[in-house]
C-alpha cells in the first residue's frame, strides 16, 4: 500500500474491471470522473471514492491528487494527458497515447515542461513472458521477419471509442499490443505500409444507460458477465477501418506484418501470438494470457534442431485453477505508484508510448493515402 492519492477519469469497463480494484489494492482512491453523472456518482459510491466529478479540469482543481489514471475514449487521451500534466499530476494513460500527430507532439512538449512521470500502456516492459522472450531472441540469430496479431469479434459497447473515425478502431485497440511487443523486442520501426477497409458496416451495441446502471456491480460480479447478458438495442454505423494489415520495417532491418480486425467470428477467434524468424531459428510468443502461455520455437545446433519451450509455471505467472495469467493493468498501477514514491522513471515511458502511437497513426494515414509512411519518433 502506497500513500499516493489517485484519481480516475473514465468510469467504463476497463476502470471497473481492472484499474479501480488495483488502485484500491495499492493506493488511495481519492476521486473519480466521468462525463455521465450517474456513472461517476455510482462508481464513487460502490468503490468508496472520496468524491466524484463530471469534468476533468474540475477534478484536477478540487481533488487532492498525486496521479491521474486516464481511461477515457482513445481519441481523448492526448487532451487529458495535457490537462493533467499542466496541473503537475503524474499520469497513467491507457493505450494509445494519441490518435493524431499534432496532439502527439503537444503531449510530448507538455510532459517535458511539466516534468511529471507518465506510464503509457500496455506495459510490455514489465511482462515476464516478454522479458524471457527478449532473452531468447539472441538464440535465433539475426531476426529477419515476423508475423503478429489476430482477429476477433467486435466489442458490444463503445460506439465512439471503437467505431468512430476519430477513435481509431481495432488497430489502436488491439494492434497496439503487437506493435508494442515488437518494438520492445526488435527496437524502433522505420516505415509502415498498411491496407484496410470497413468490412462490417453496421453493428448492434449495448445501450449506454444499461452500462451506466450495471457497471458498478462489477465490484461483486464479473464485468464480462454483465456485458455478455446485456441486450443489444442500438444499431450503429461503423466509420473506421475494422479490417487492417500493417507491414512494418524496423530500423535494424527486420520486416513483418501485424494483423488487427473486428471481423473474425467469435467461434473462430484465436489467441494473439507473435512469431519472429531469424538466421538460426524462431520463437513463437503468446501476446495475451491463456490457460498455459508457452513460448515455443526452435534453434539450429550442431546436432540438429533444438526445440524451445518455456511454460507459464516457469515464468513466475500467477496460477489459478490451471490458468496462468499476467495482469498488466495491476502491474502497471503498482509500478507507477512505486516510481512516484521512489522518484524513478516508469516503464513504458512517454517516448516509447509516442513511438508506438506514431506507428498506429501513420498506419491509418497509409491506408487512406495509399503511401508508405516514415516513422520519425524514437525512444
Amino acid at each position: 500500500m502506497f500513500d499516493v492519492r489517485c484519481g480516475i477519469v473514465g468510469c467504463g469497463v476497463v476502470a471497473h474491471n481492472k484499474y479501480i480494484p488495483a488502485v484500491k489494492r495499492y493506493g488511495i482512491l481519492e476521486a473519480v470522473c466521468d462525463i455521465r453523472e450517474v456513472r461517476a456518482r455510482r462508481t464513487a459510491e460502490v468503490w468508496g471514492a472520496r468524491s466524484y466529478f463530471t469534468d476533468l479540469i474540475d477534478m484536477l482543481e478540487k481533488a487532492d491528487l498525486d496521479v491521474v489514471f486516464i481511461l477515457t475514449g482513445m481519441d481523448m487521451h492526448a487532451d487529458h494527458v495535457i490537462e493533467a500534466a499542466r496541473m503537475g499530476k503524474h499520469i497513467l494513460v491507457q493505450k494509445p497515447l494519441a490518435t493524431s500527430l499534432d496532439k502527439l507532439r503537444e503531449v510530448i512538449e507538455t510532459v517535458e515542461r511539466a516534468k511529471v512521470k507518465v506510464l503509457v500502456e500496455p506495459s510490455v516492459h514489465l511482462n515476464p513472458i516478454y522479458s524471457r522472450a527478449l532473452n531468447l531472441l539472441g538464440d535465433i540469430g539475426s531476426p529477419y521477419w515476423f508475423m503478429a496479431g489476430f482477429g476477433r469479434h467486435p466489442p458490444s459497447w463503445g460506439e465512439h471509442t471503437f467505431f468512430s473515425r476519430g477513435g481509431g478502431g481495432p488497430l489502436f485497440d488491439l494492434g497496439v499490443y503487437e506493435v508494442s511487443l515488437l518494438t520492445f523486442l526488435l527496437g524502433p520501426a522505420m516505415r509502415v505500409t498498411a491496407m484496410g477497409r470497413i468490412s462490417i458496416s453496421e453493428l448492434d451495441l449495448i445501450d449506454d444507460e444499461y452500462l451506466n446502471h450495471h457497471l458498478p456491480e462489477s465490484v461483486s460480479k464479473n464485468v464480462w458477465e454483465i456485458i455478455a447478458s446485456a441486450p443489444r438495442t442500438r444499431r450503429i454505423k461503423v466509420e473506421v477501418e475494422d479490417n487492417i494489415m500493417v507491414l512494418m520495417e524496423m530500423v535494424r532491418g527486420t520486416v513483418g506484418v501485424v494483423i488487427s480486425n473486428y471481423v473474425t467470428p467469435r467461434e473462430f477467434s484465436r489467441p494473439s501470438r507473435a512469431e519472429i524468424y531469424g538466421s538460426n531459428g524462431f520463437i513463437d510468443i503468446p501476446v495475451h494470457s491463456s490457460r498455459n502461455p508457452v513460448i515455443s520455437g526452435a534453434v539450429k545446433t550442431r546436432d540438429g534442431v533444438k526445440p524451445i519451450s518455456v511454460d507459464g509455471a516457469s515464468l513466475g505467472l500467477t496460477e489459478h485453477n490451471g490458468w496462468f495469467s499476467w495482469d498488466y493493468y495491476e502491474a502497471s498501477v503498482k509500478h507507477l505508484l512505486e516510481c512516484i514514491v521512489e522518484d524513478r522513471e516508469p516503464l513504458p515511458n512517454i517516448y516509447w508510448g509516442a513511438h508506438v502511437s506514431e506507428i498506429l497513426i501513420k498506419s491509418i494515414e497509409s491506408i487512406r493515402s495509399g503511401r508508405s509512411m516514415d516513422i520519425t519518433l524514437r525512444f
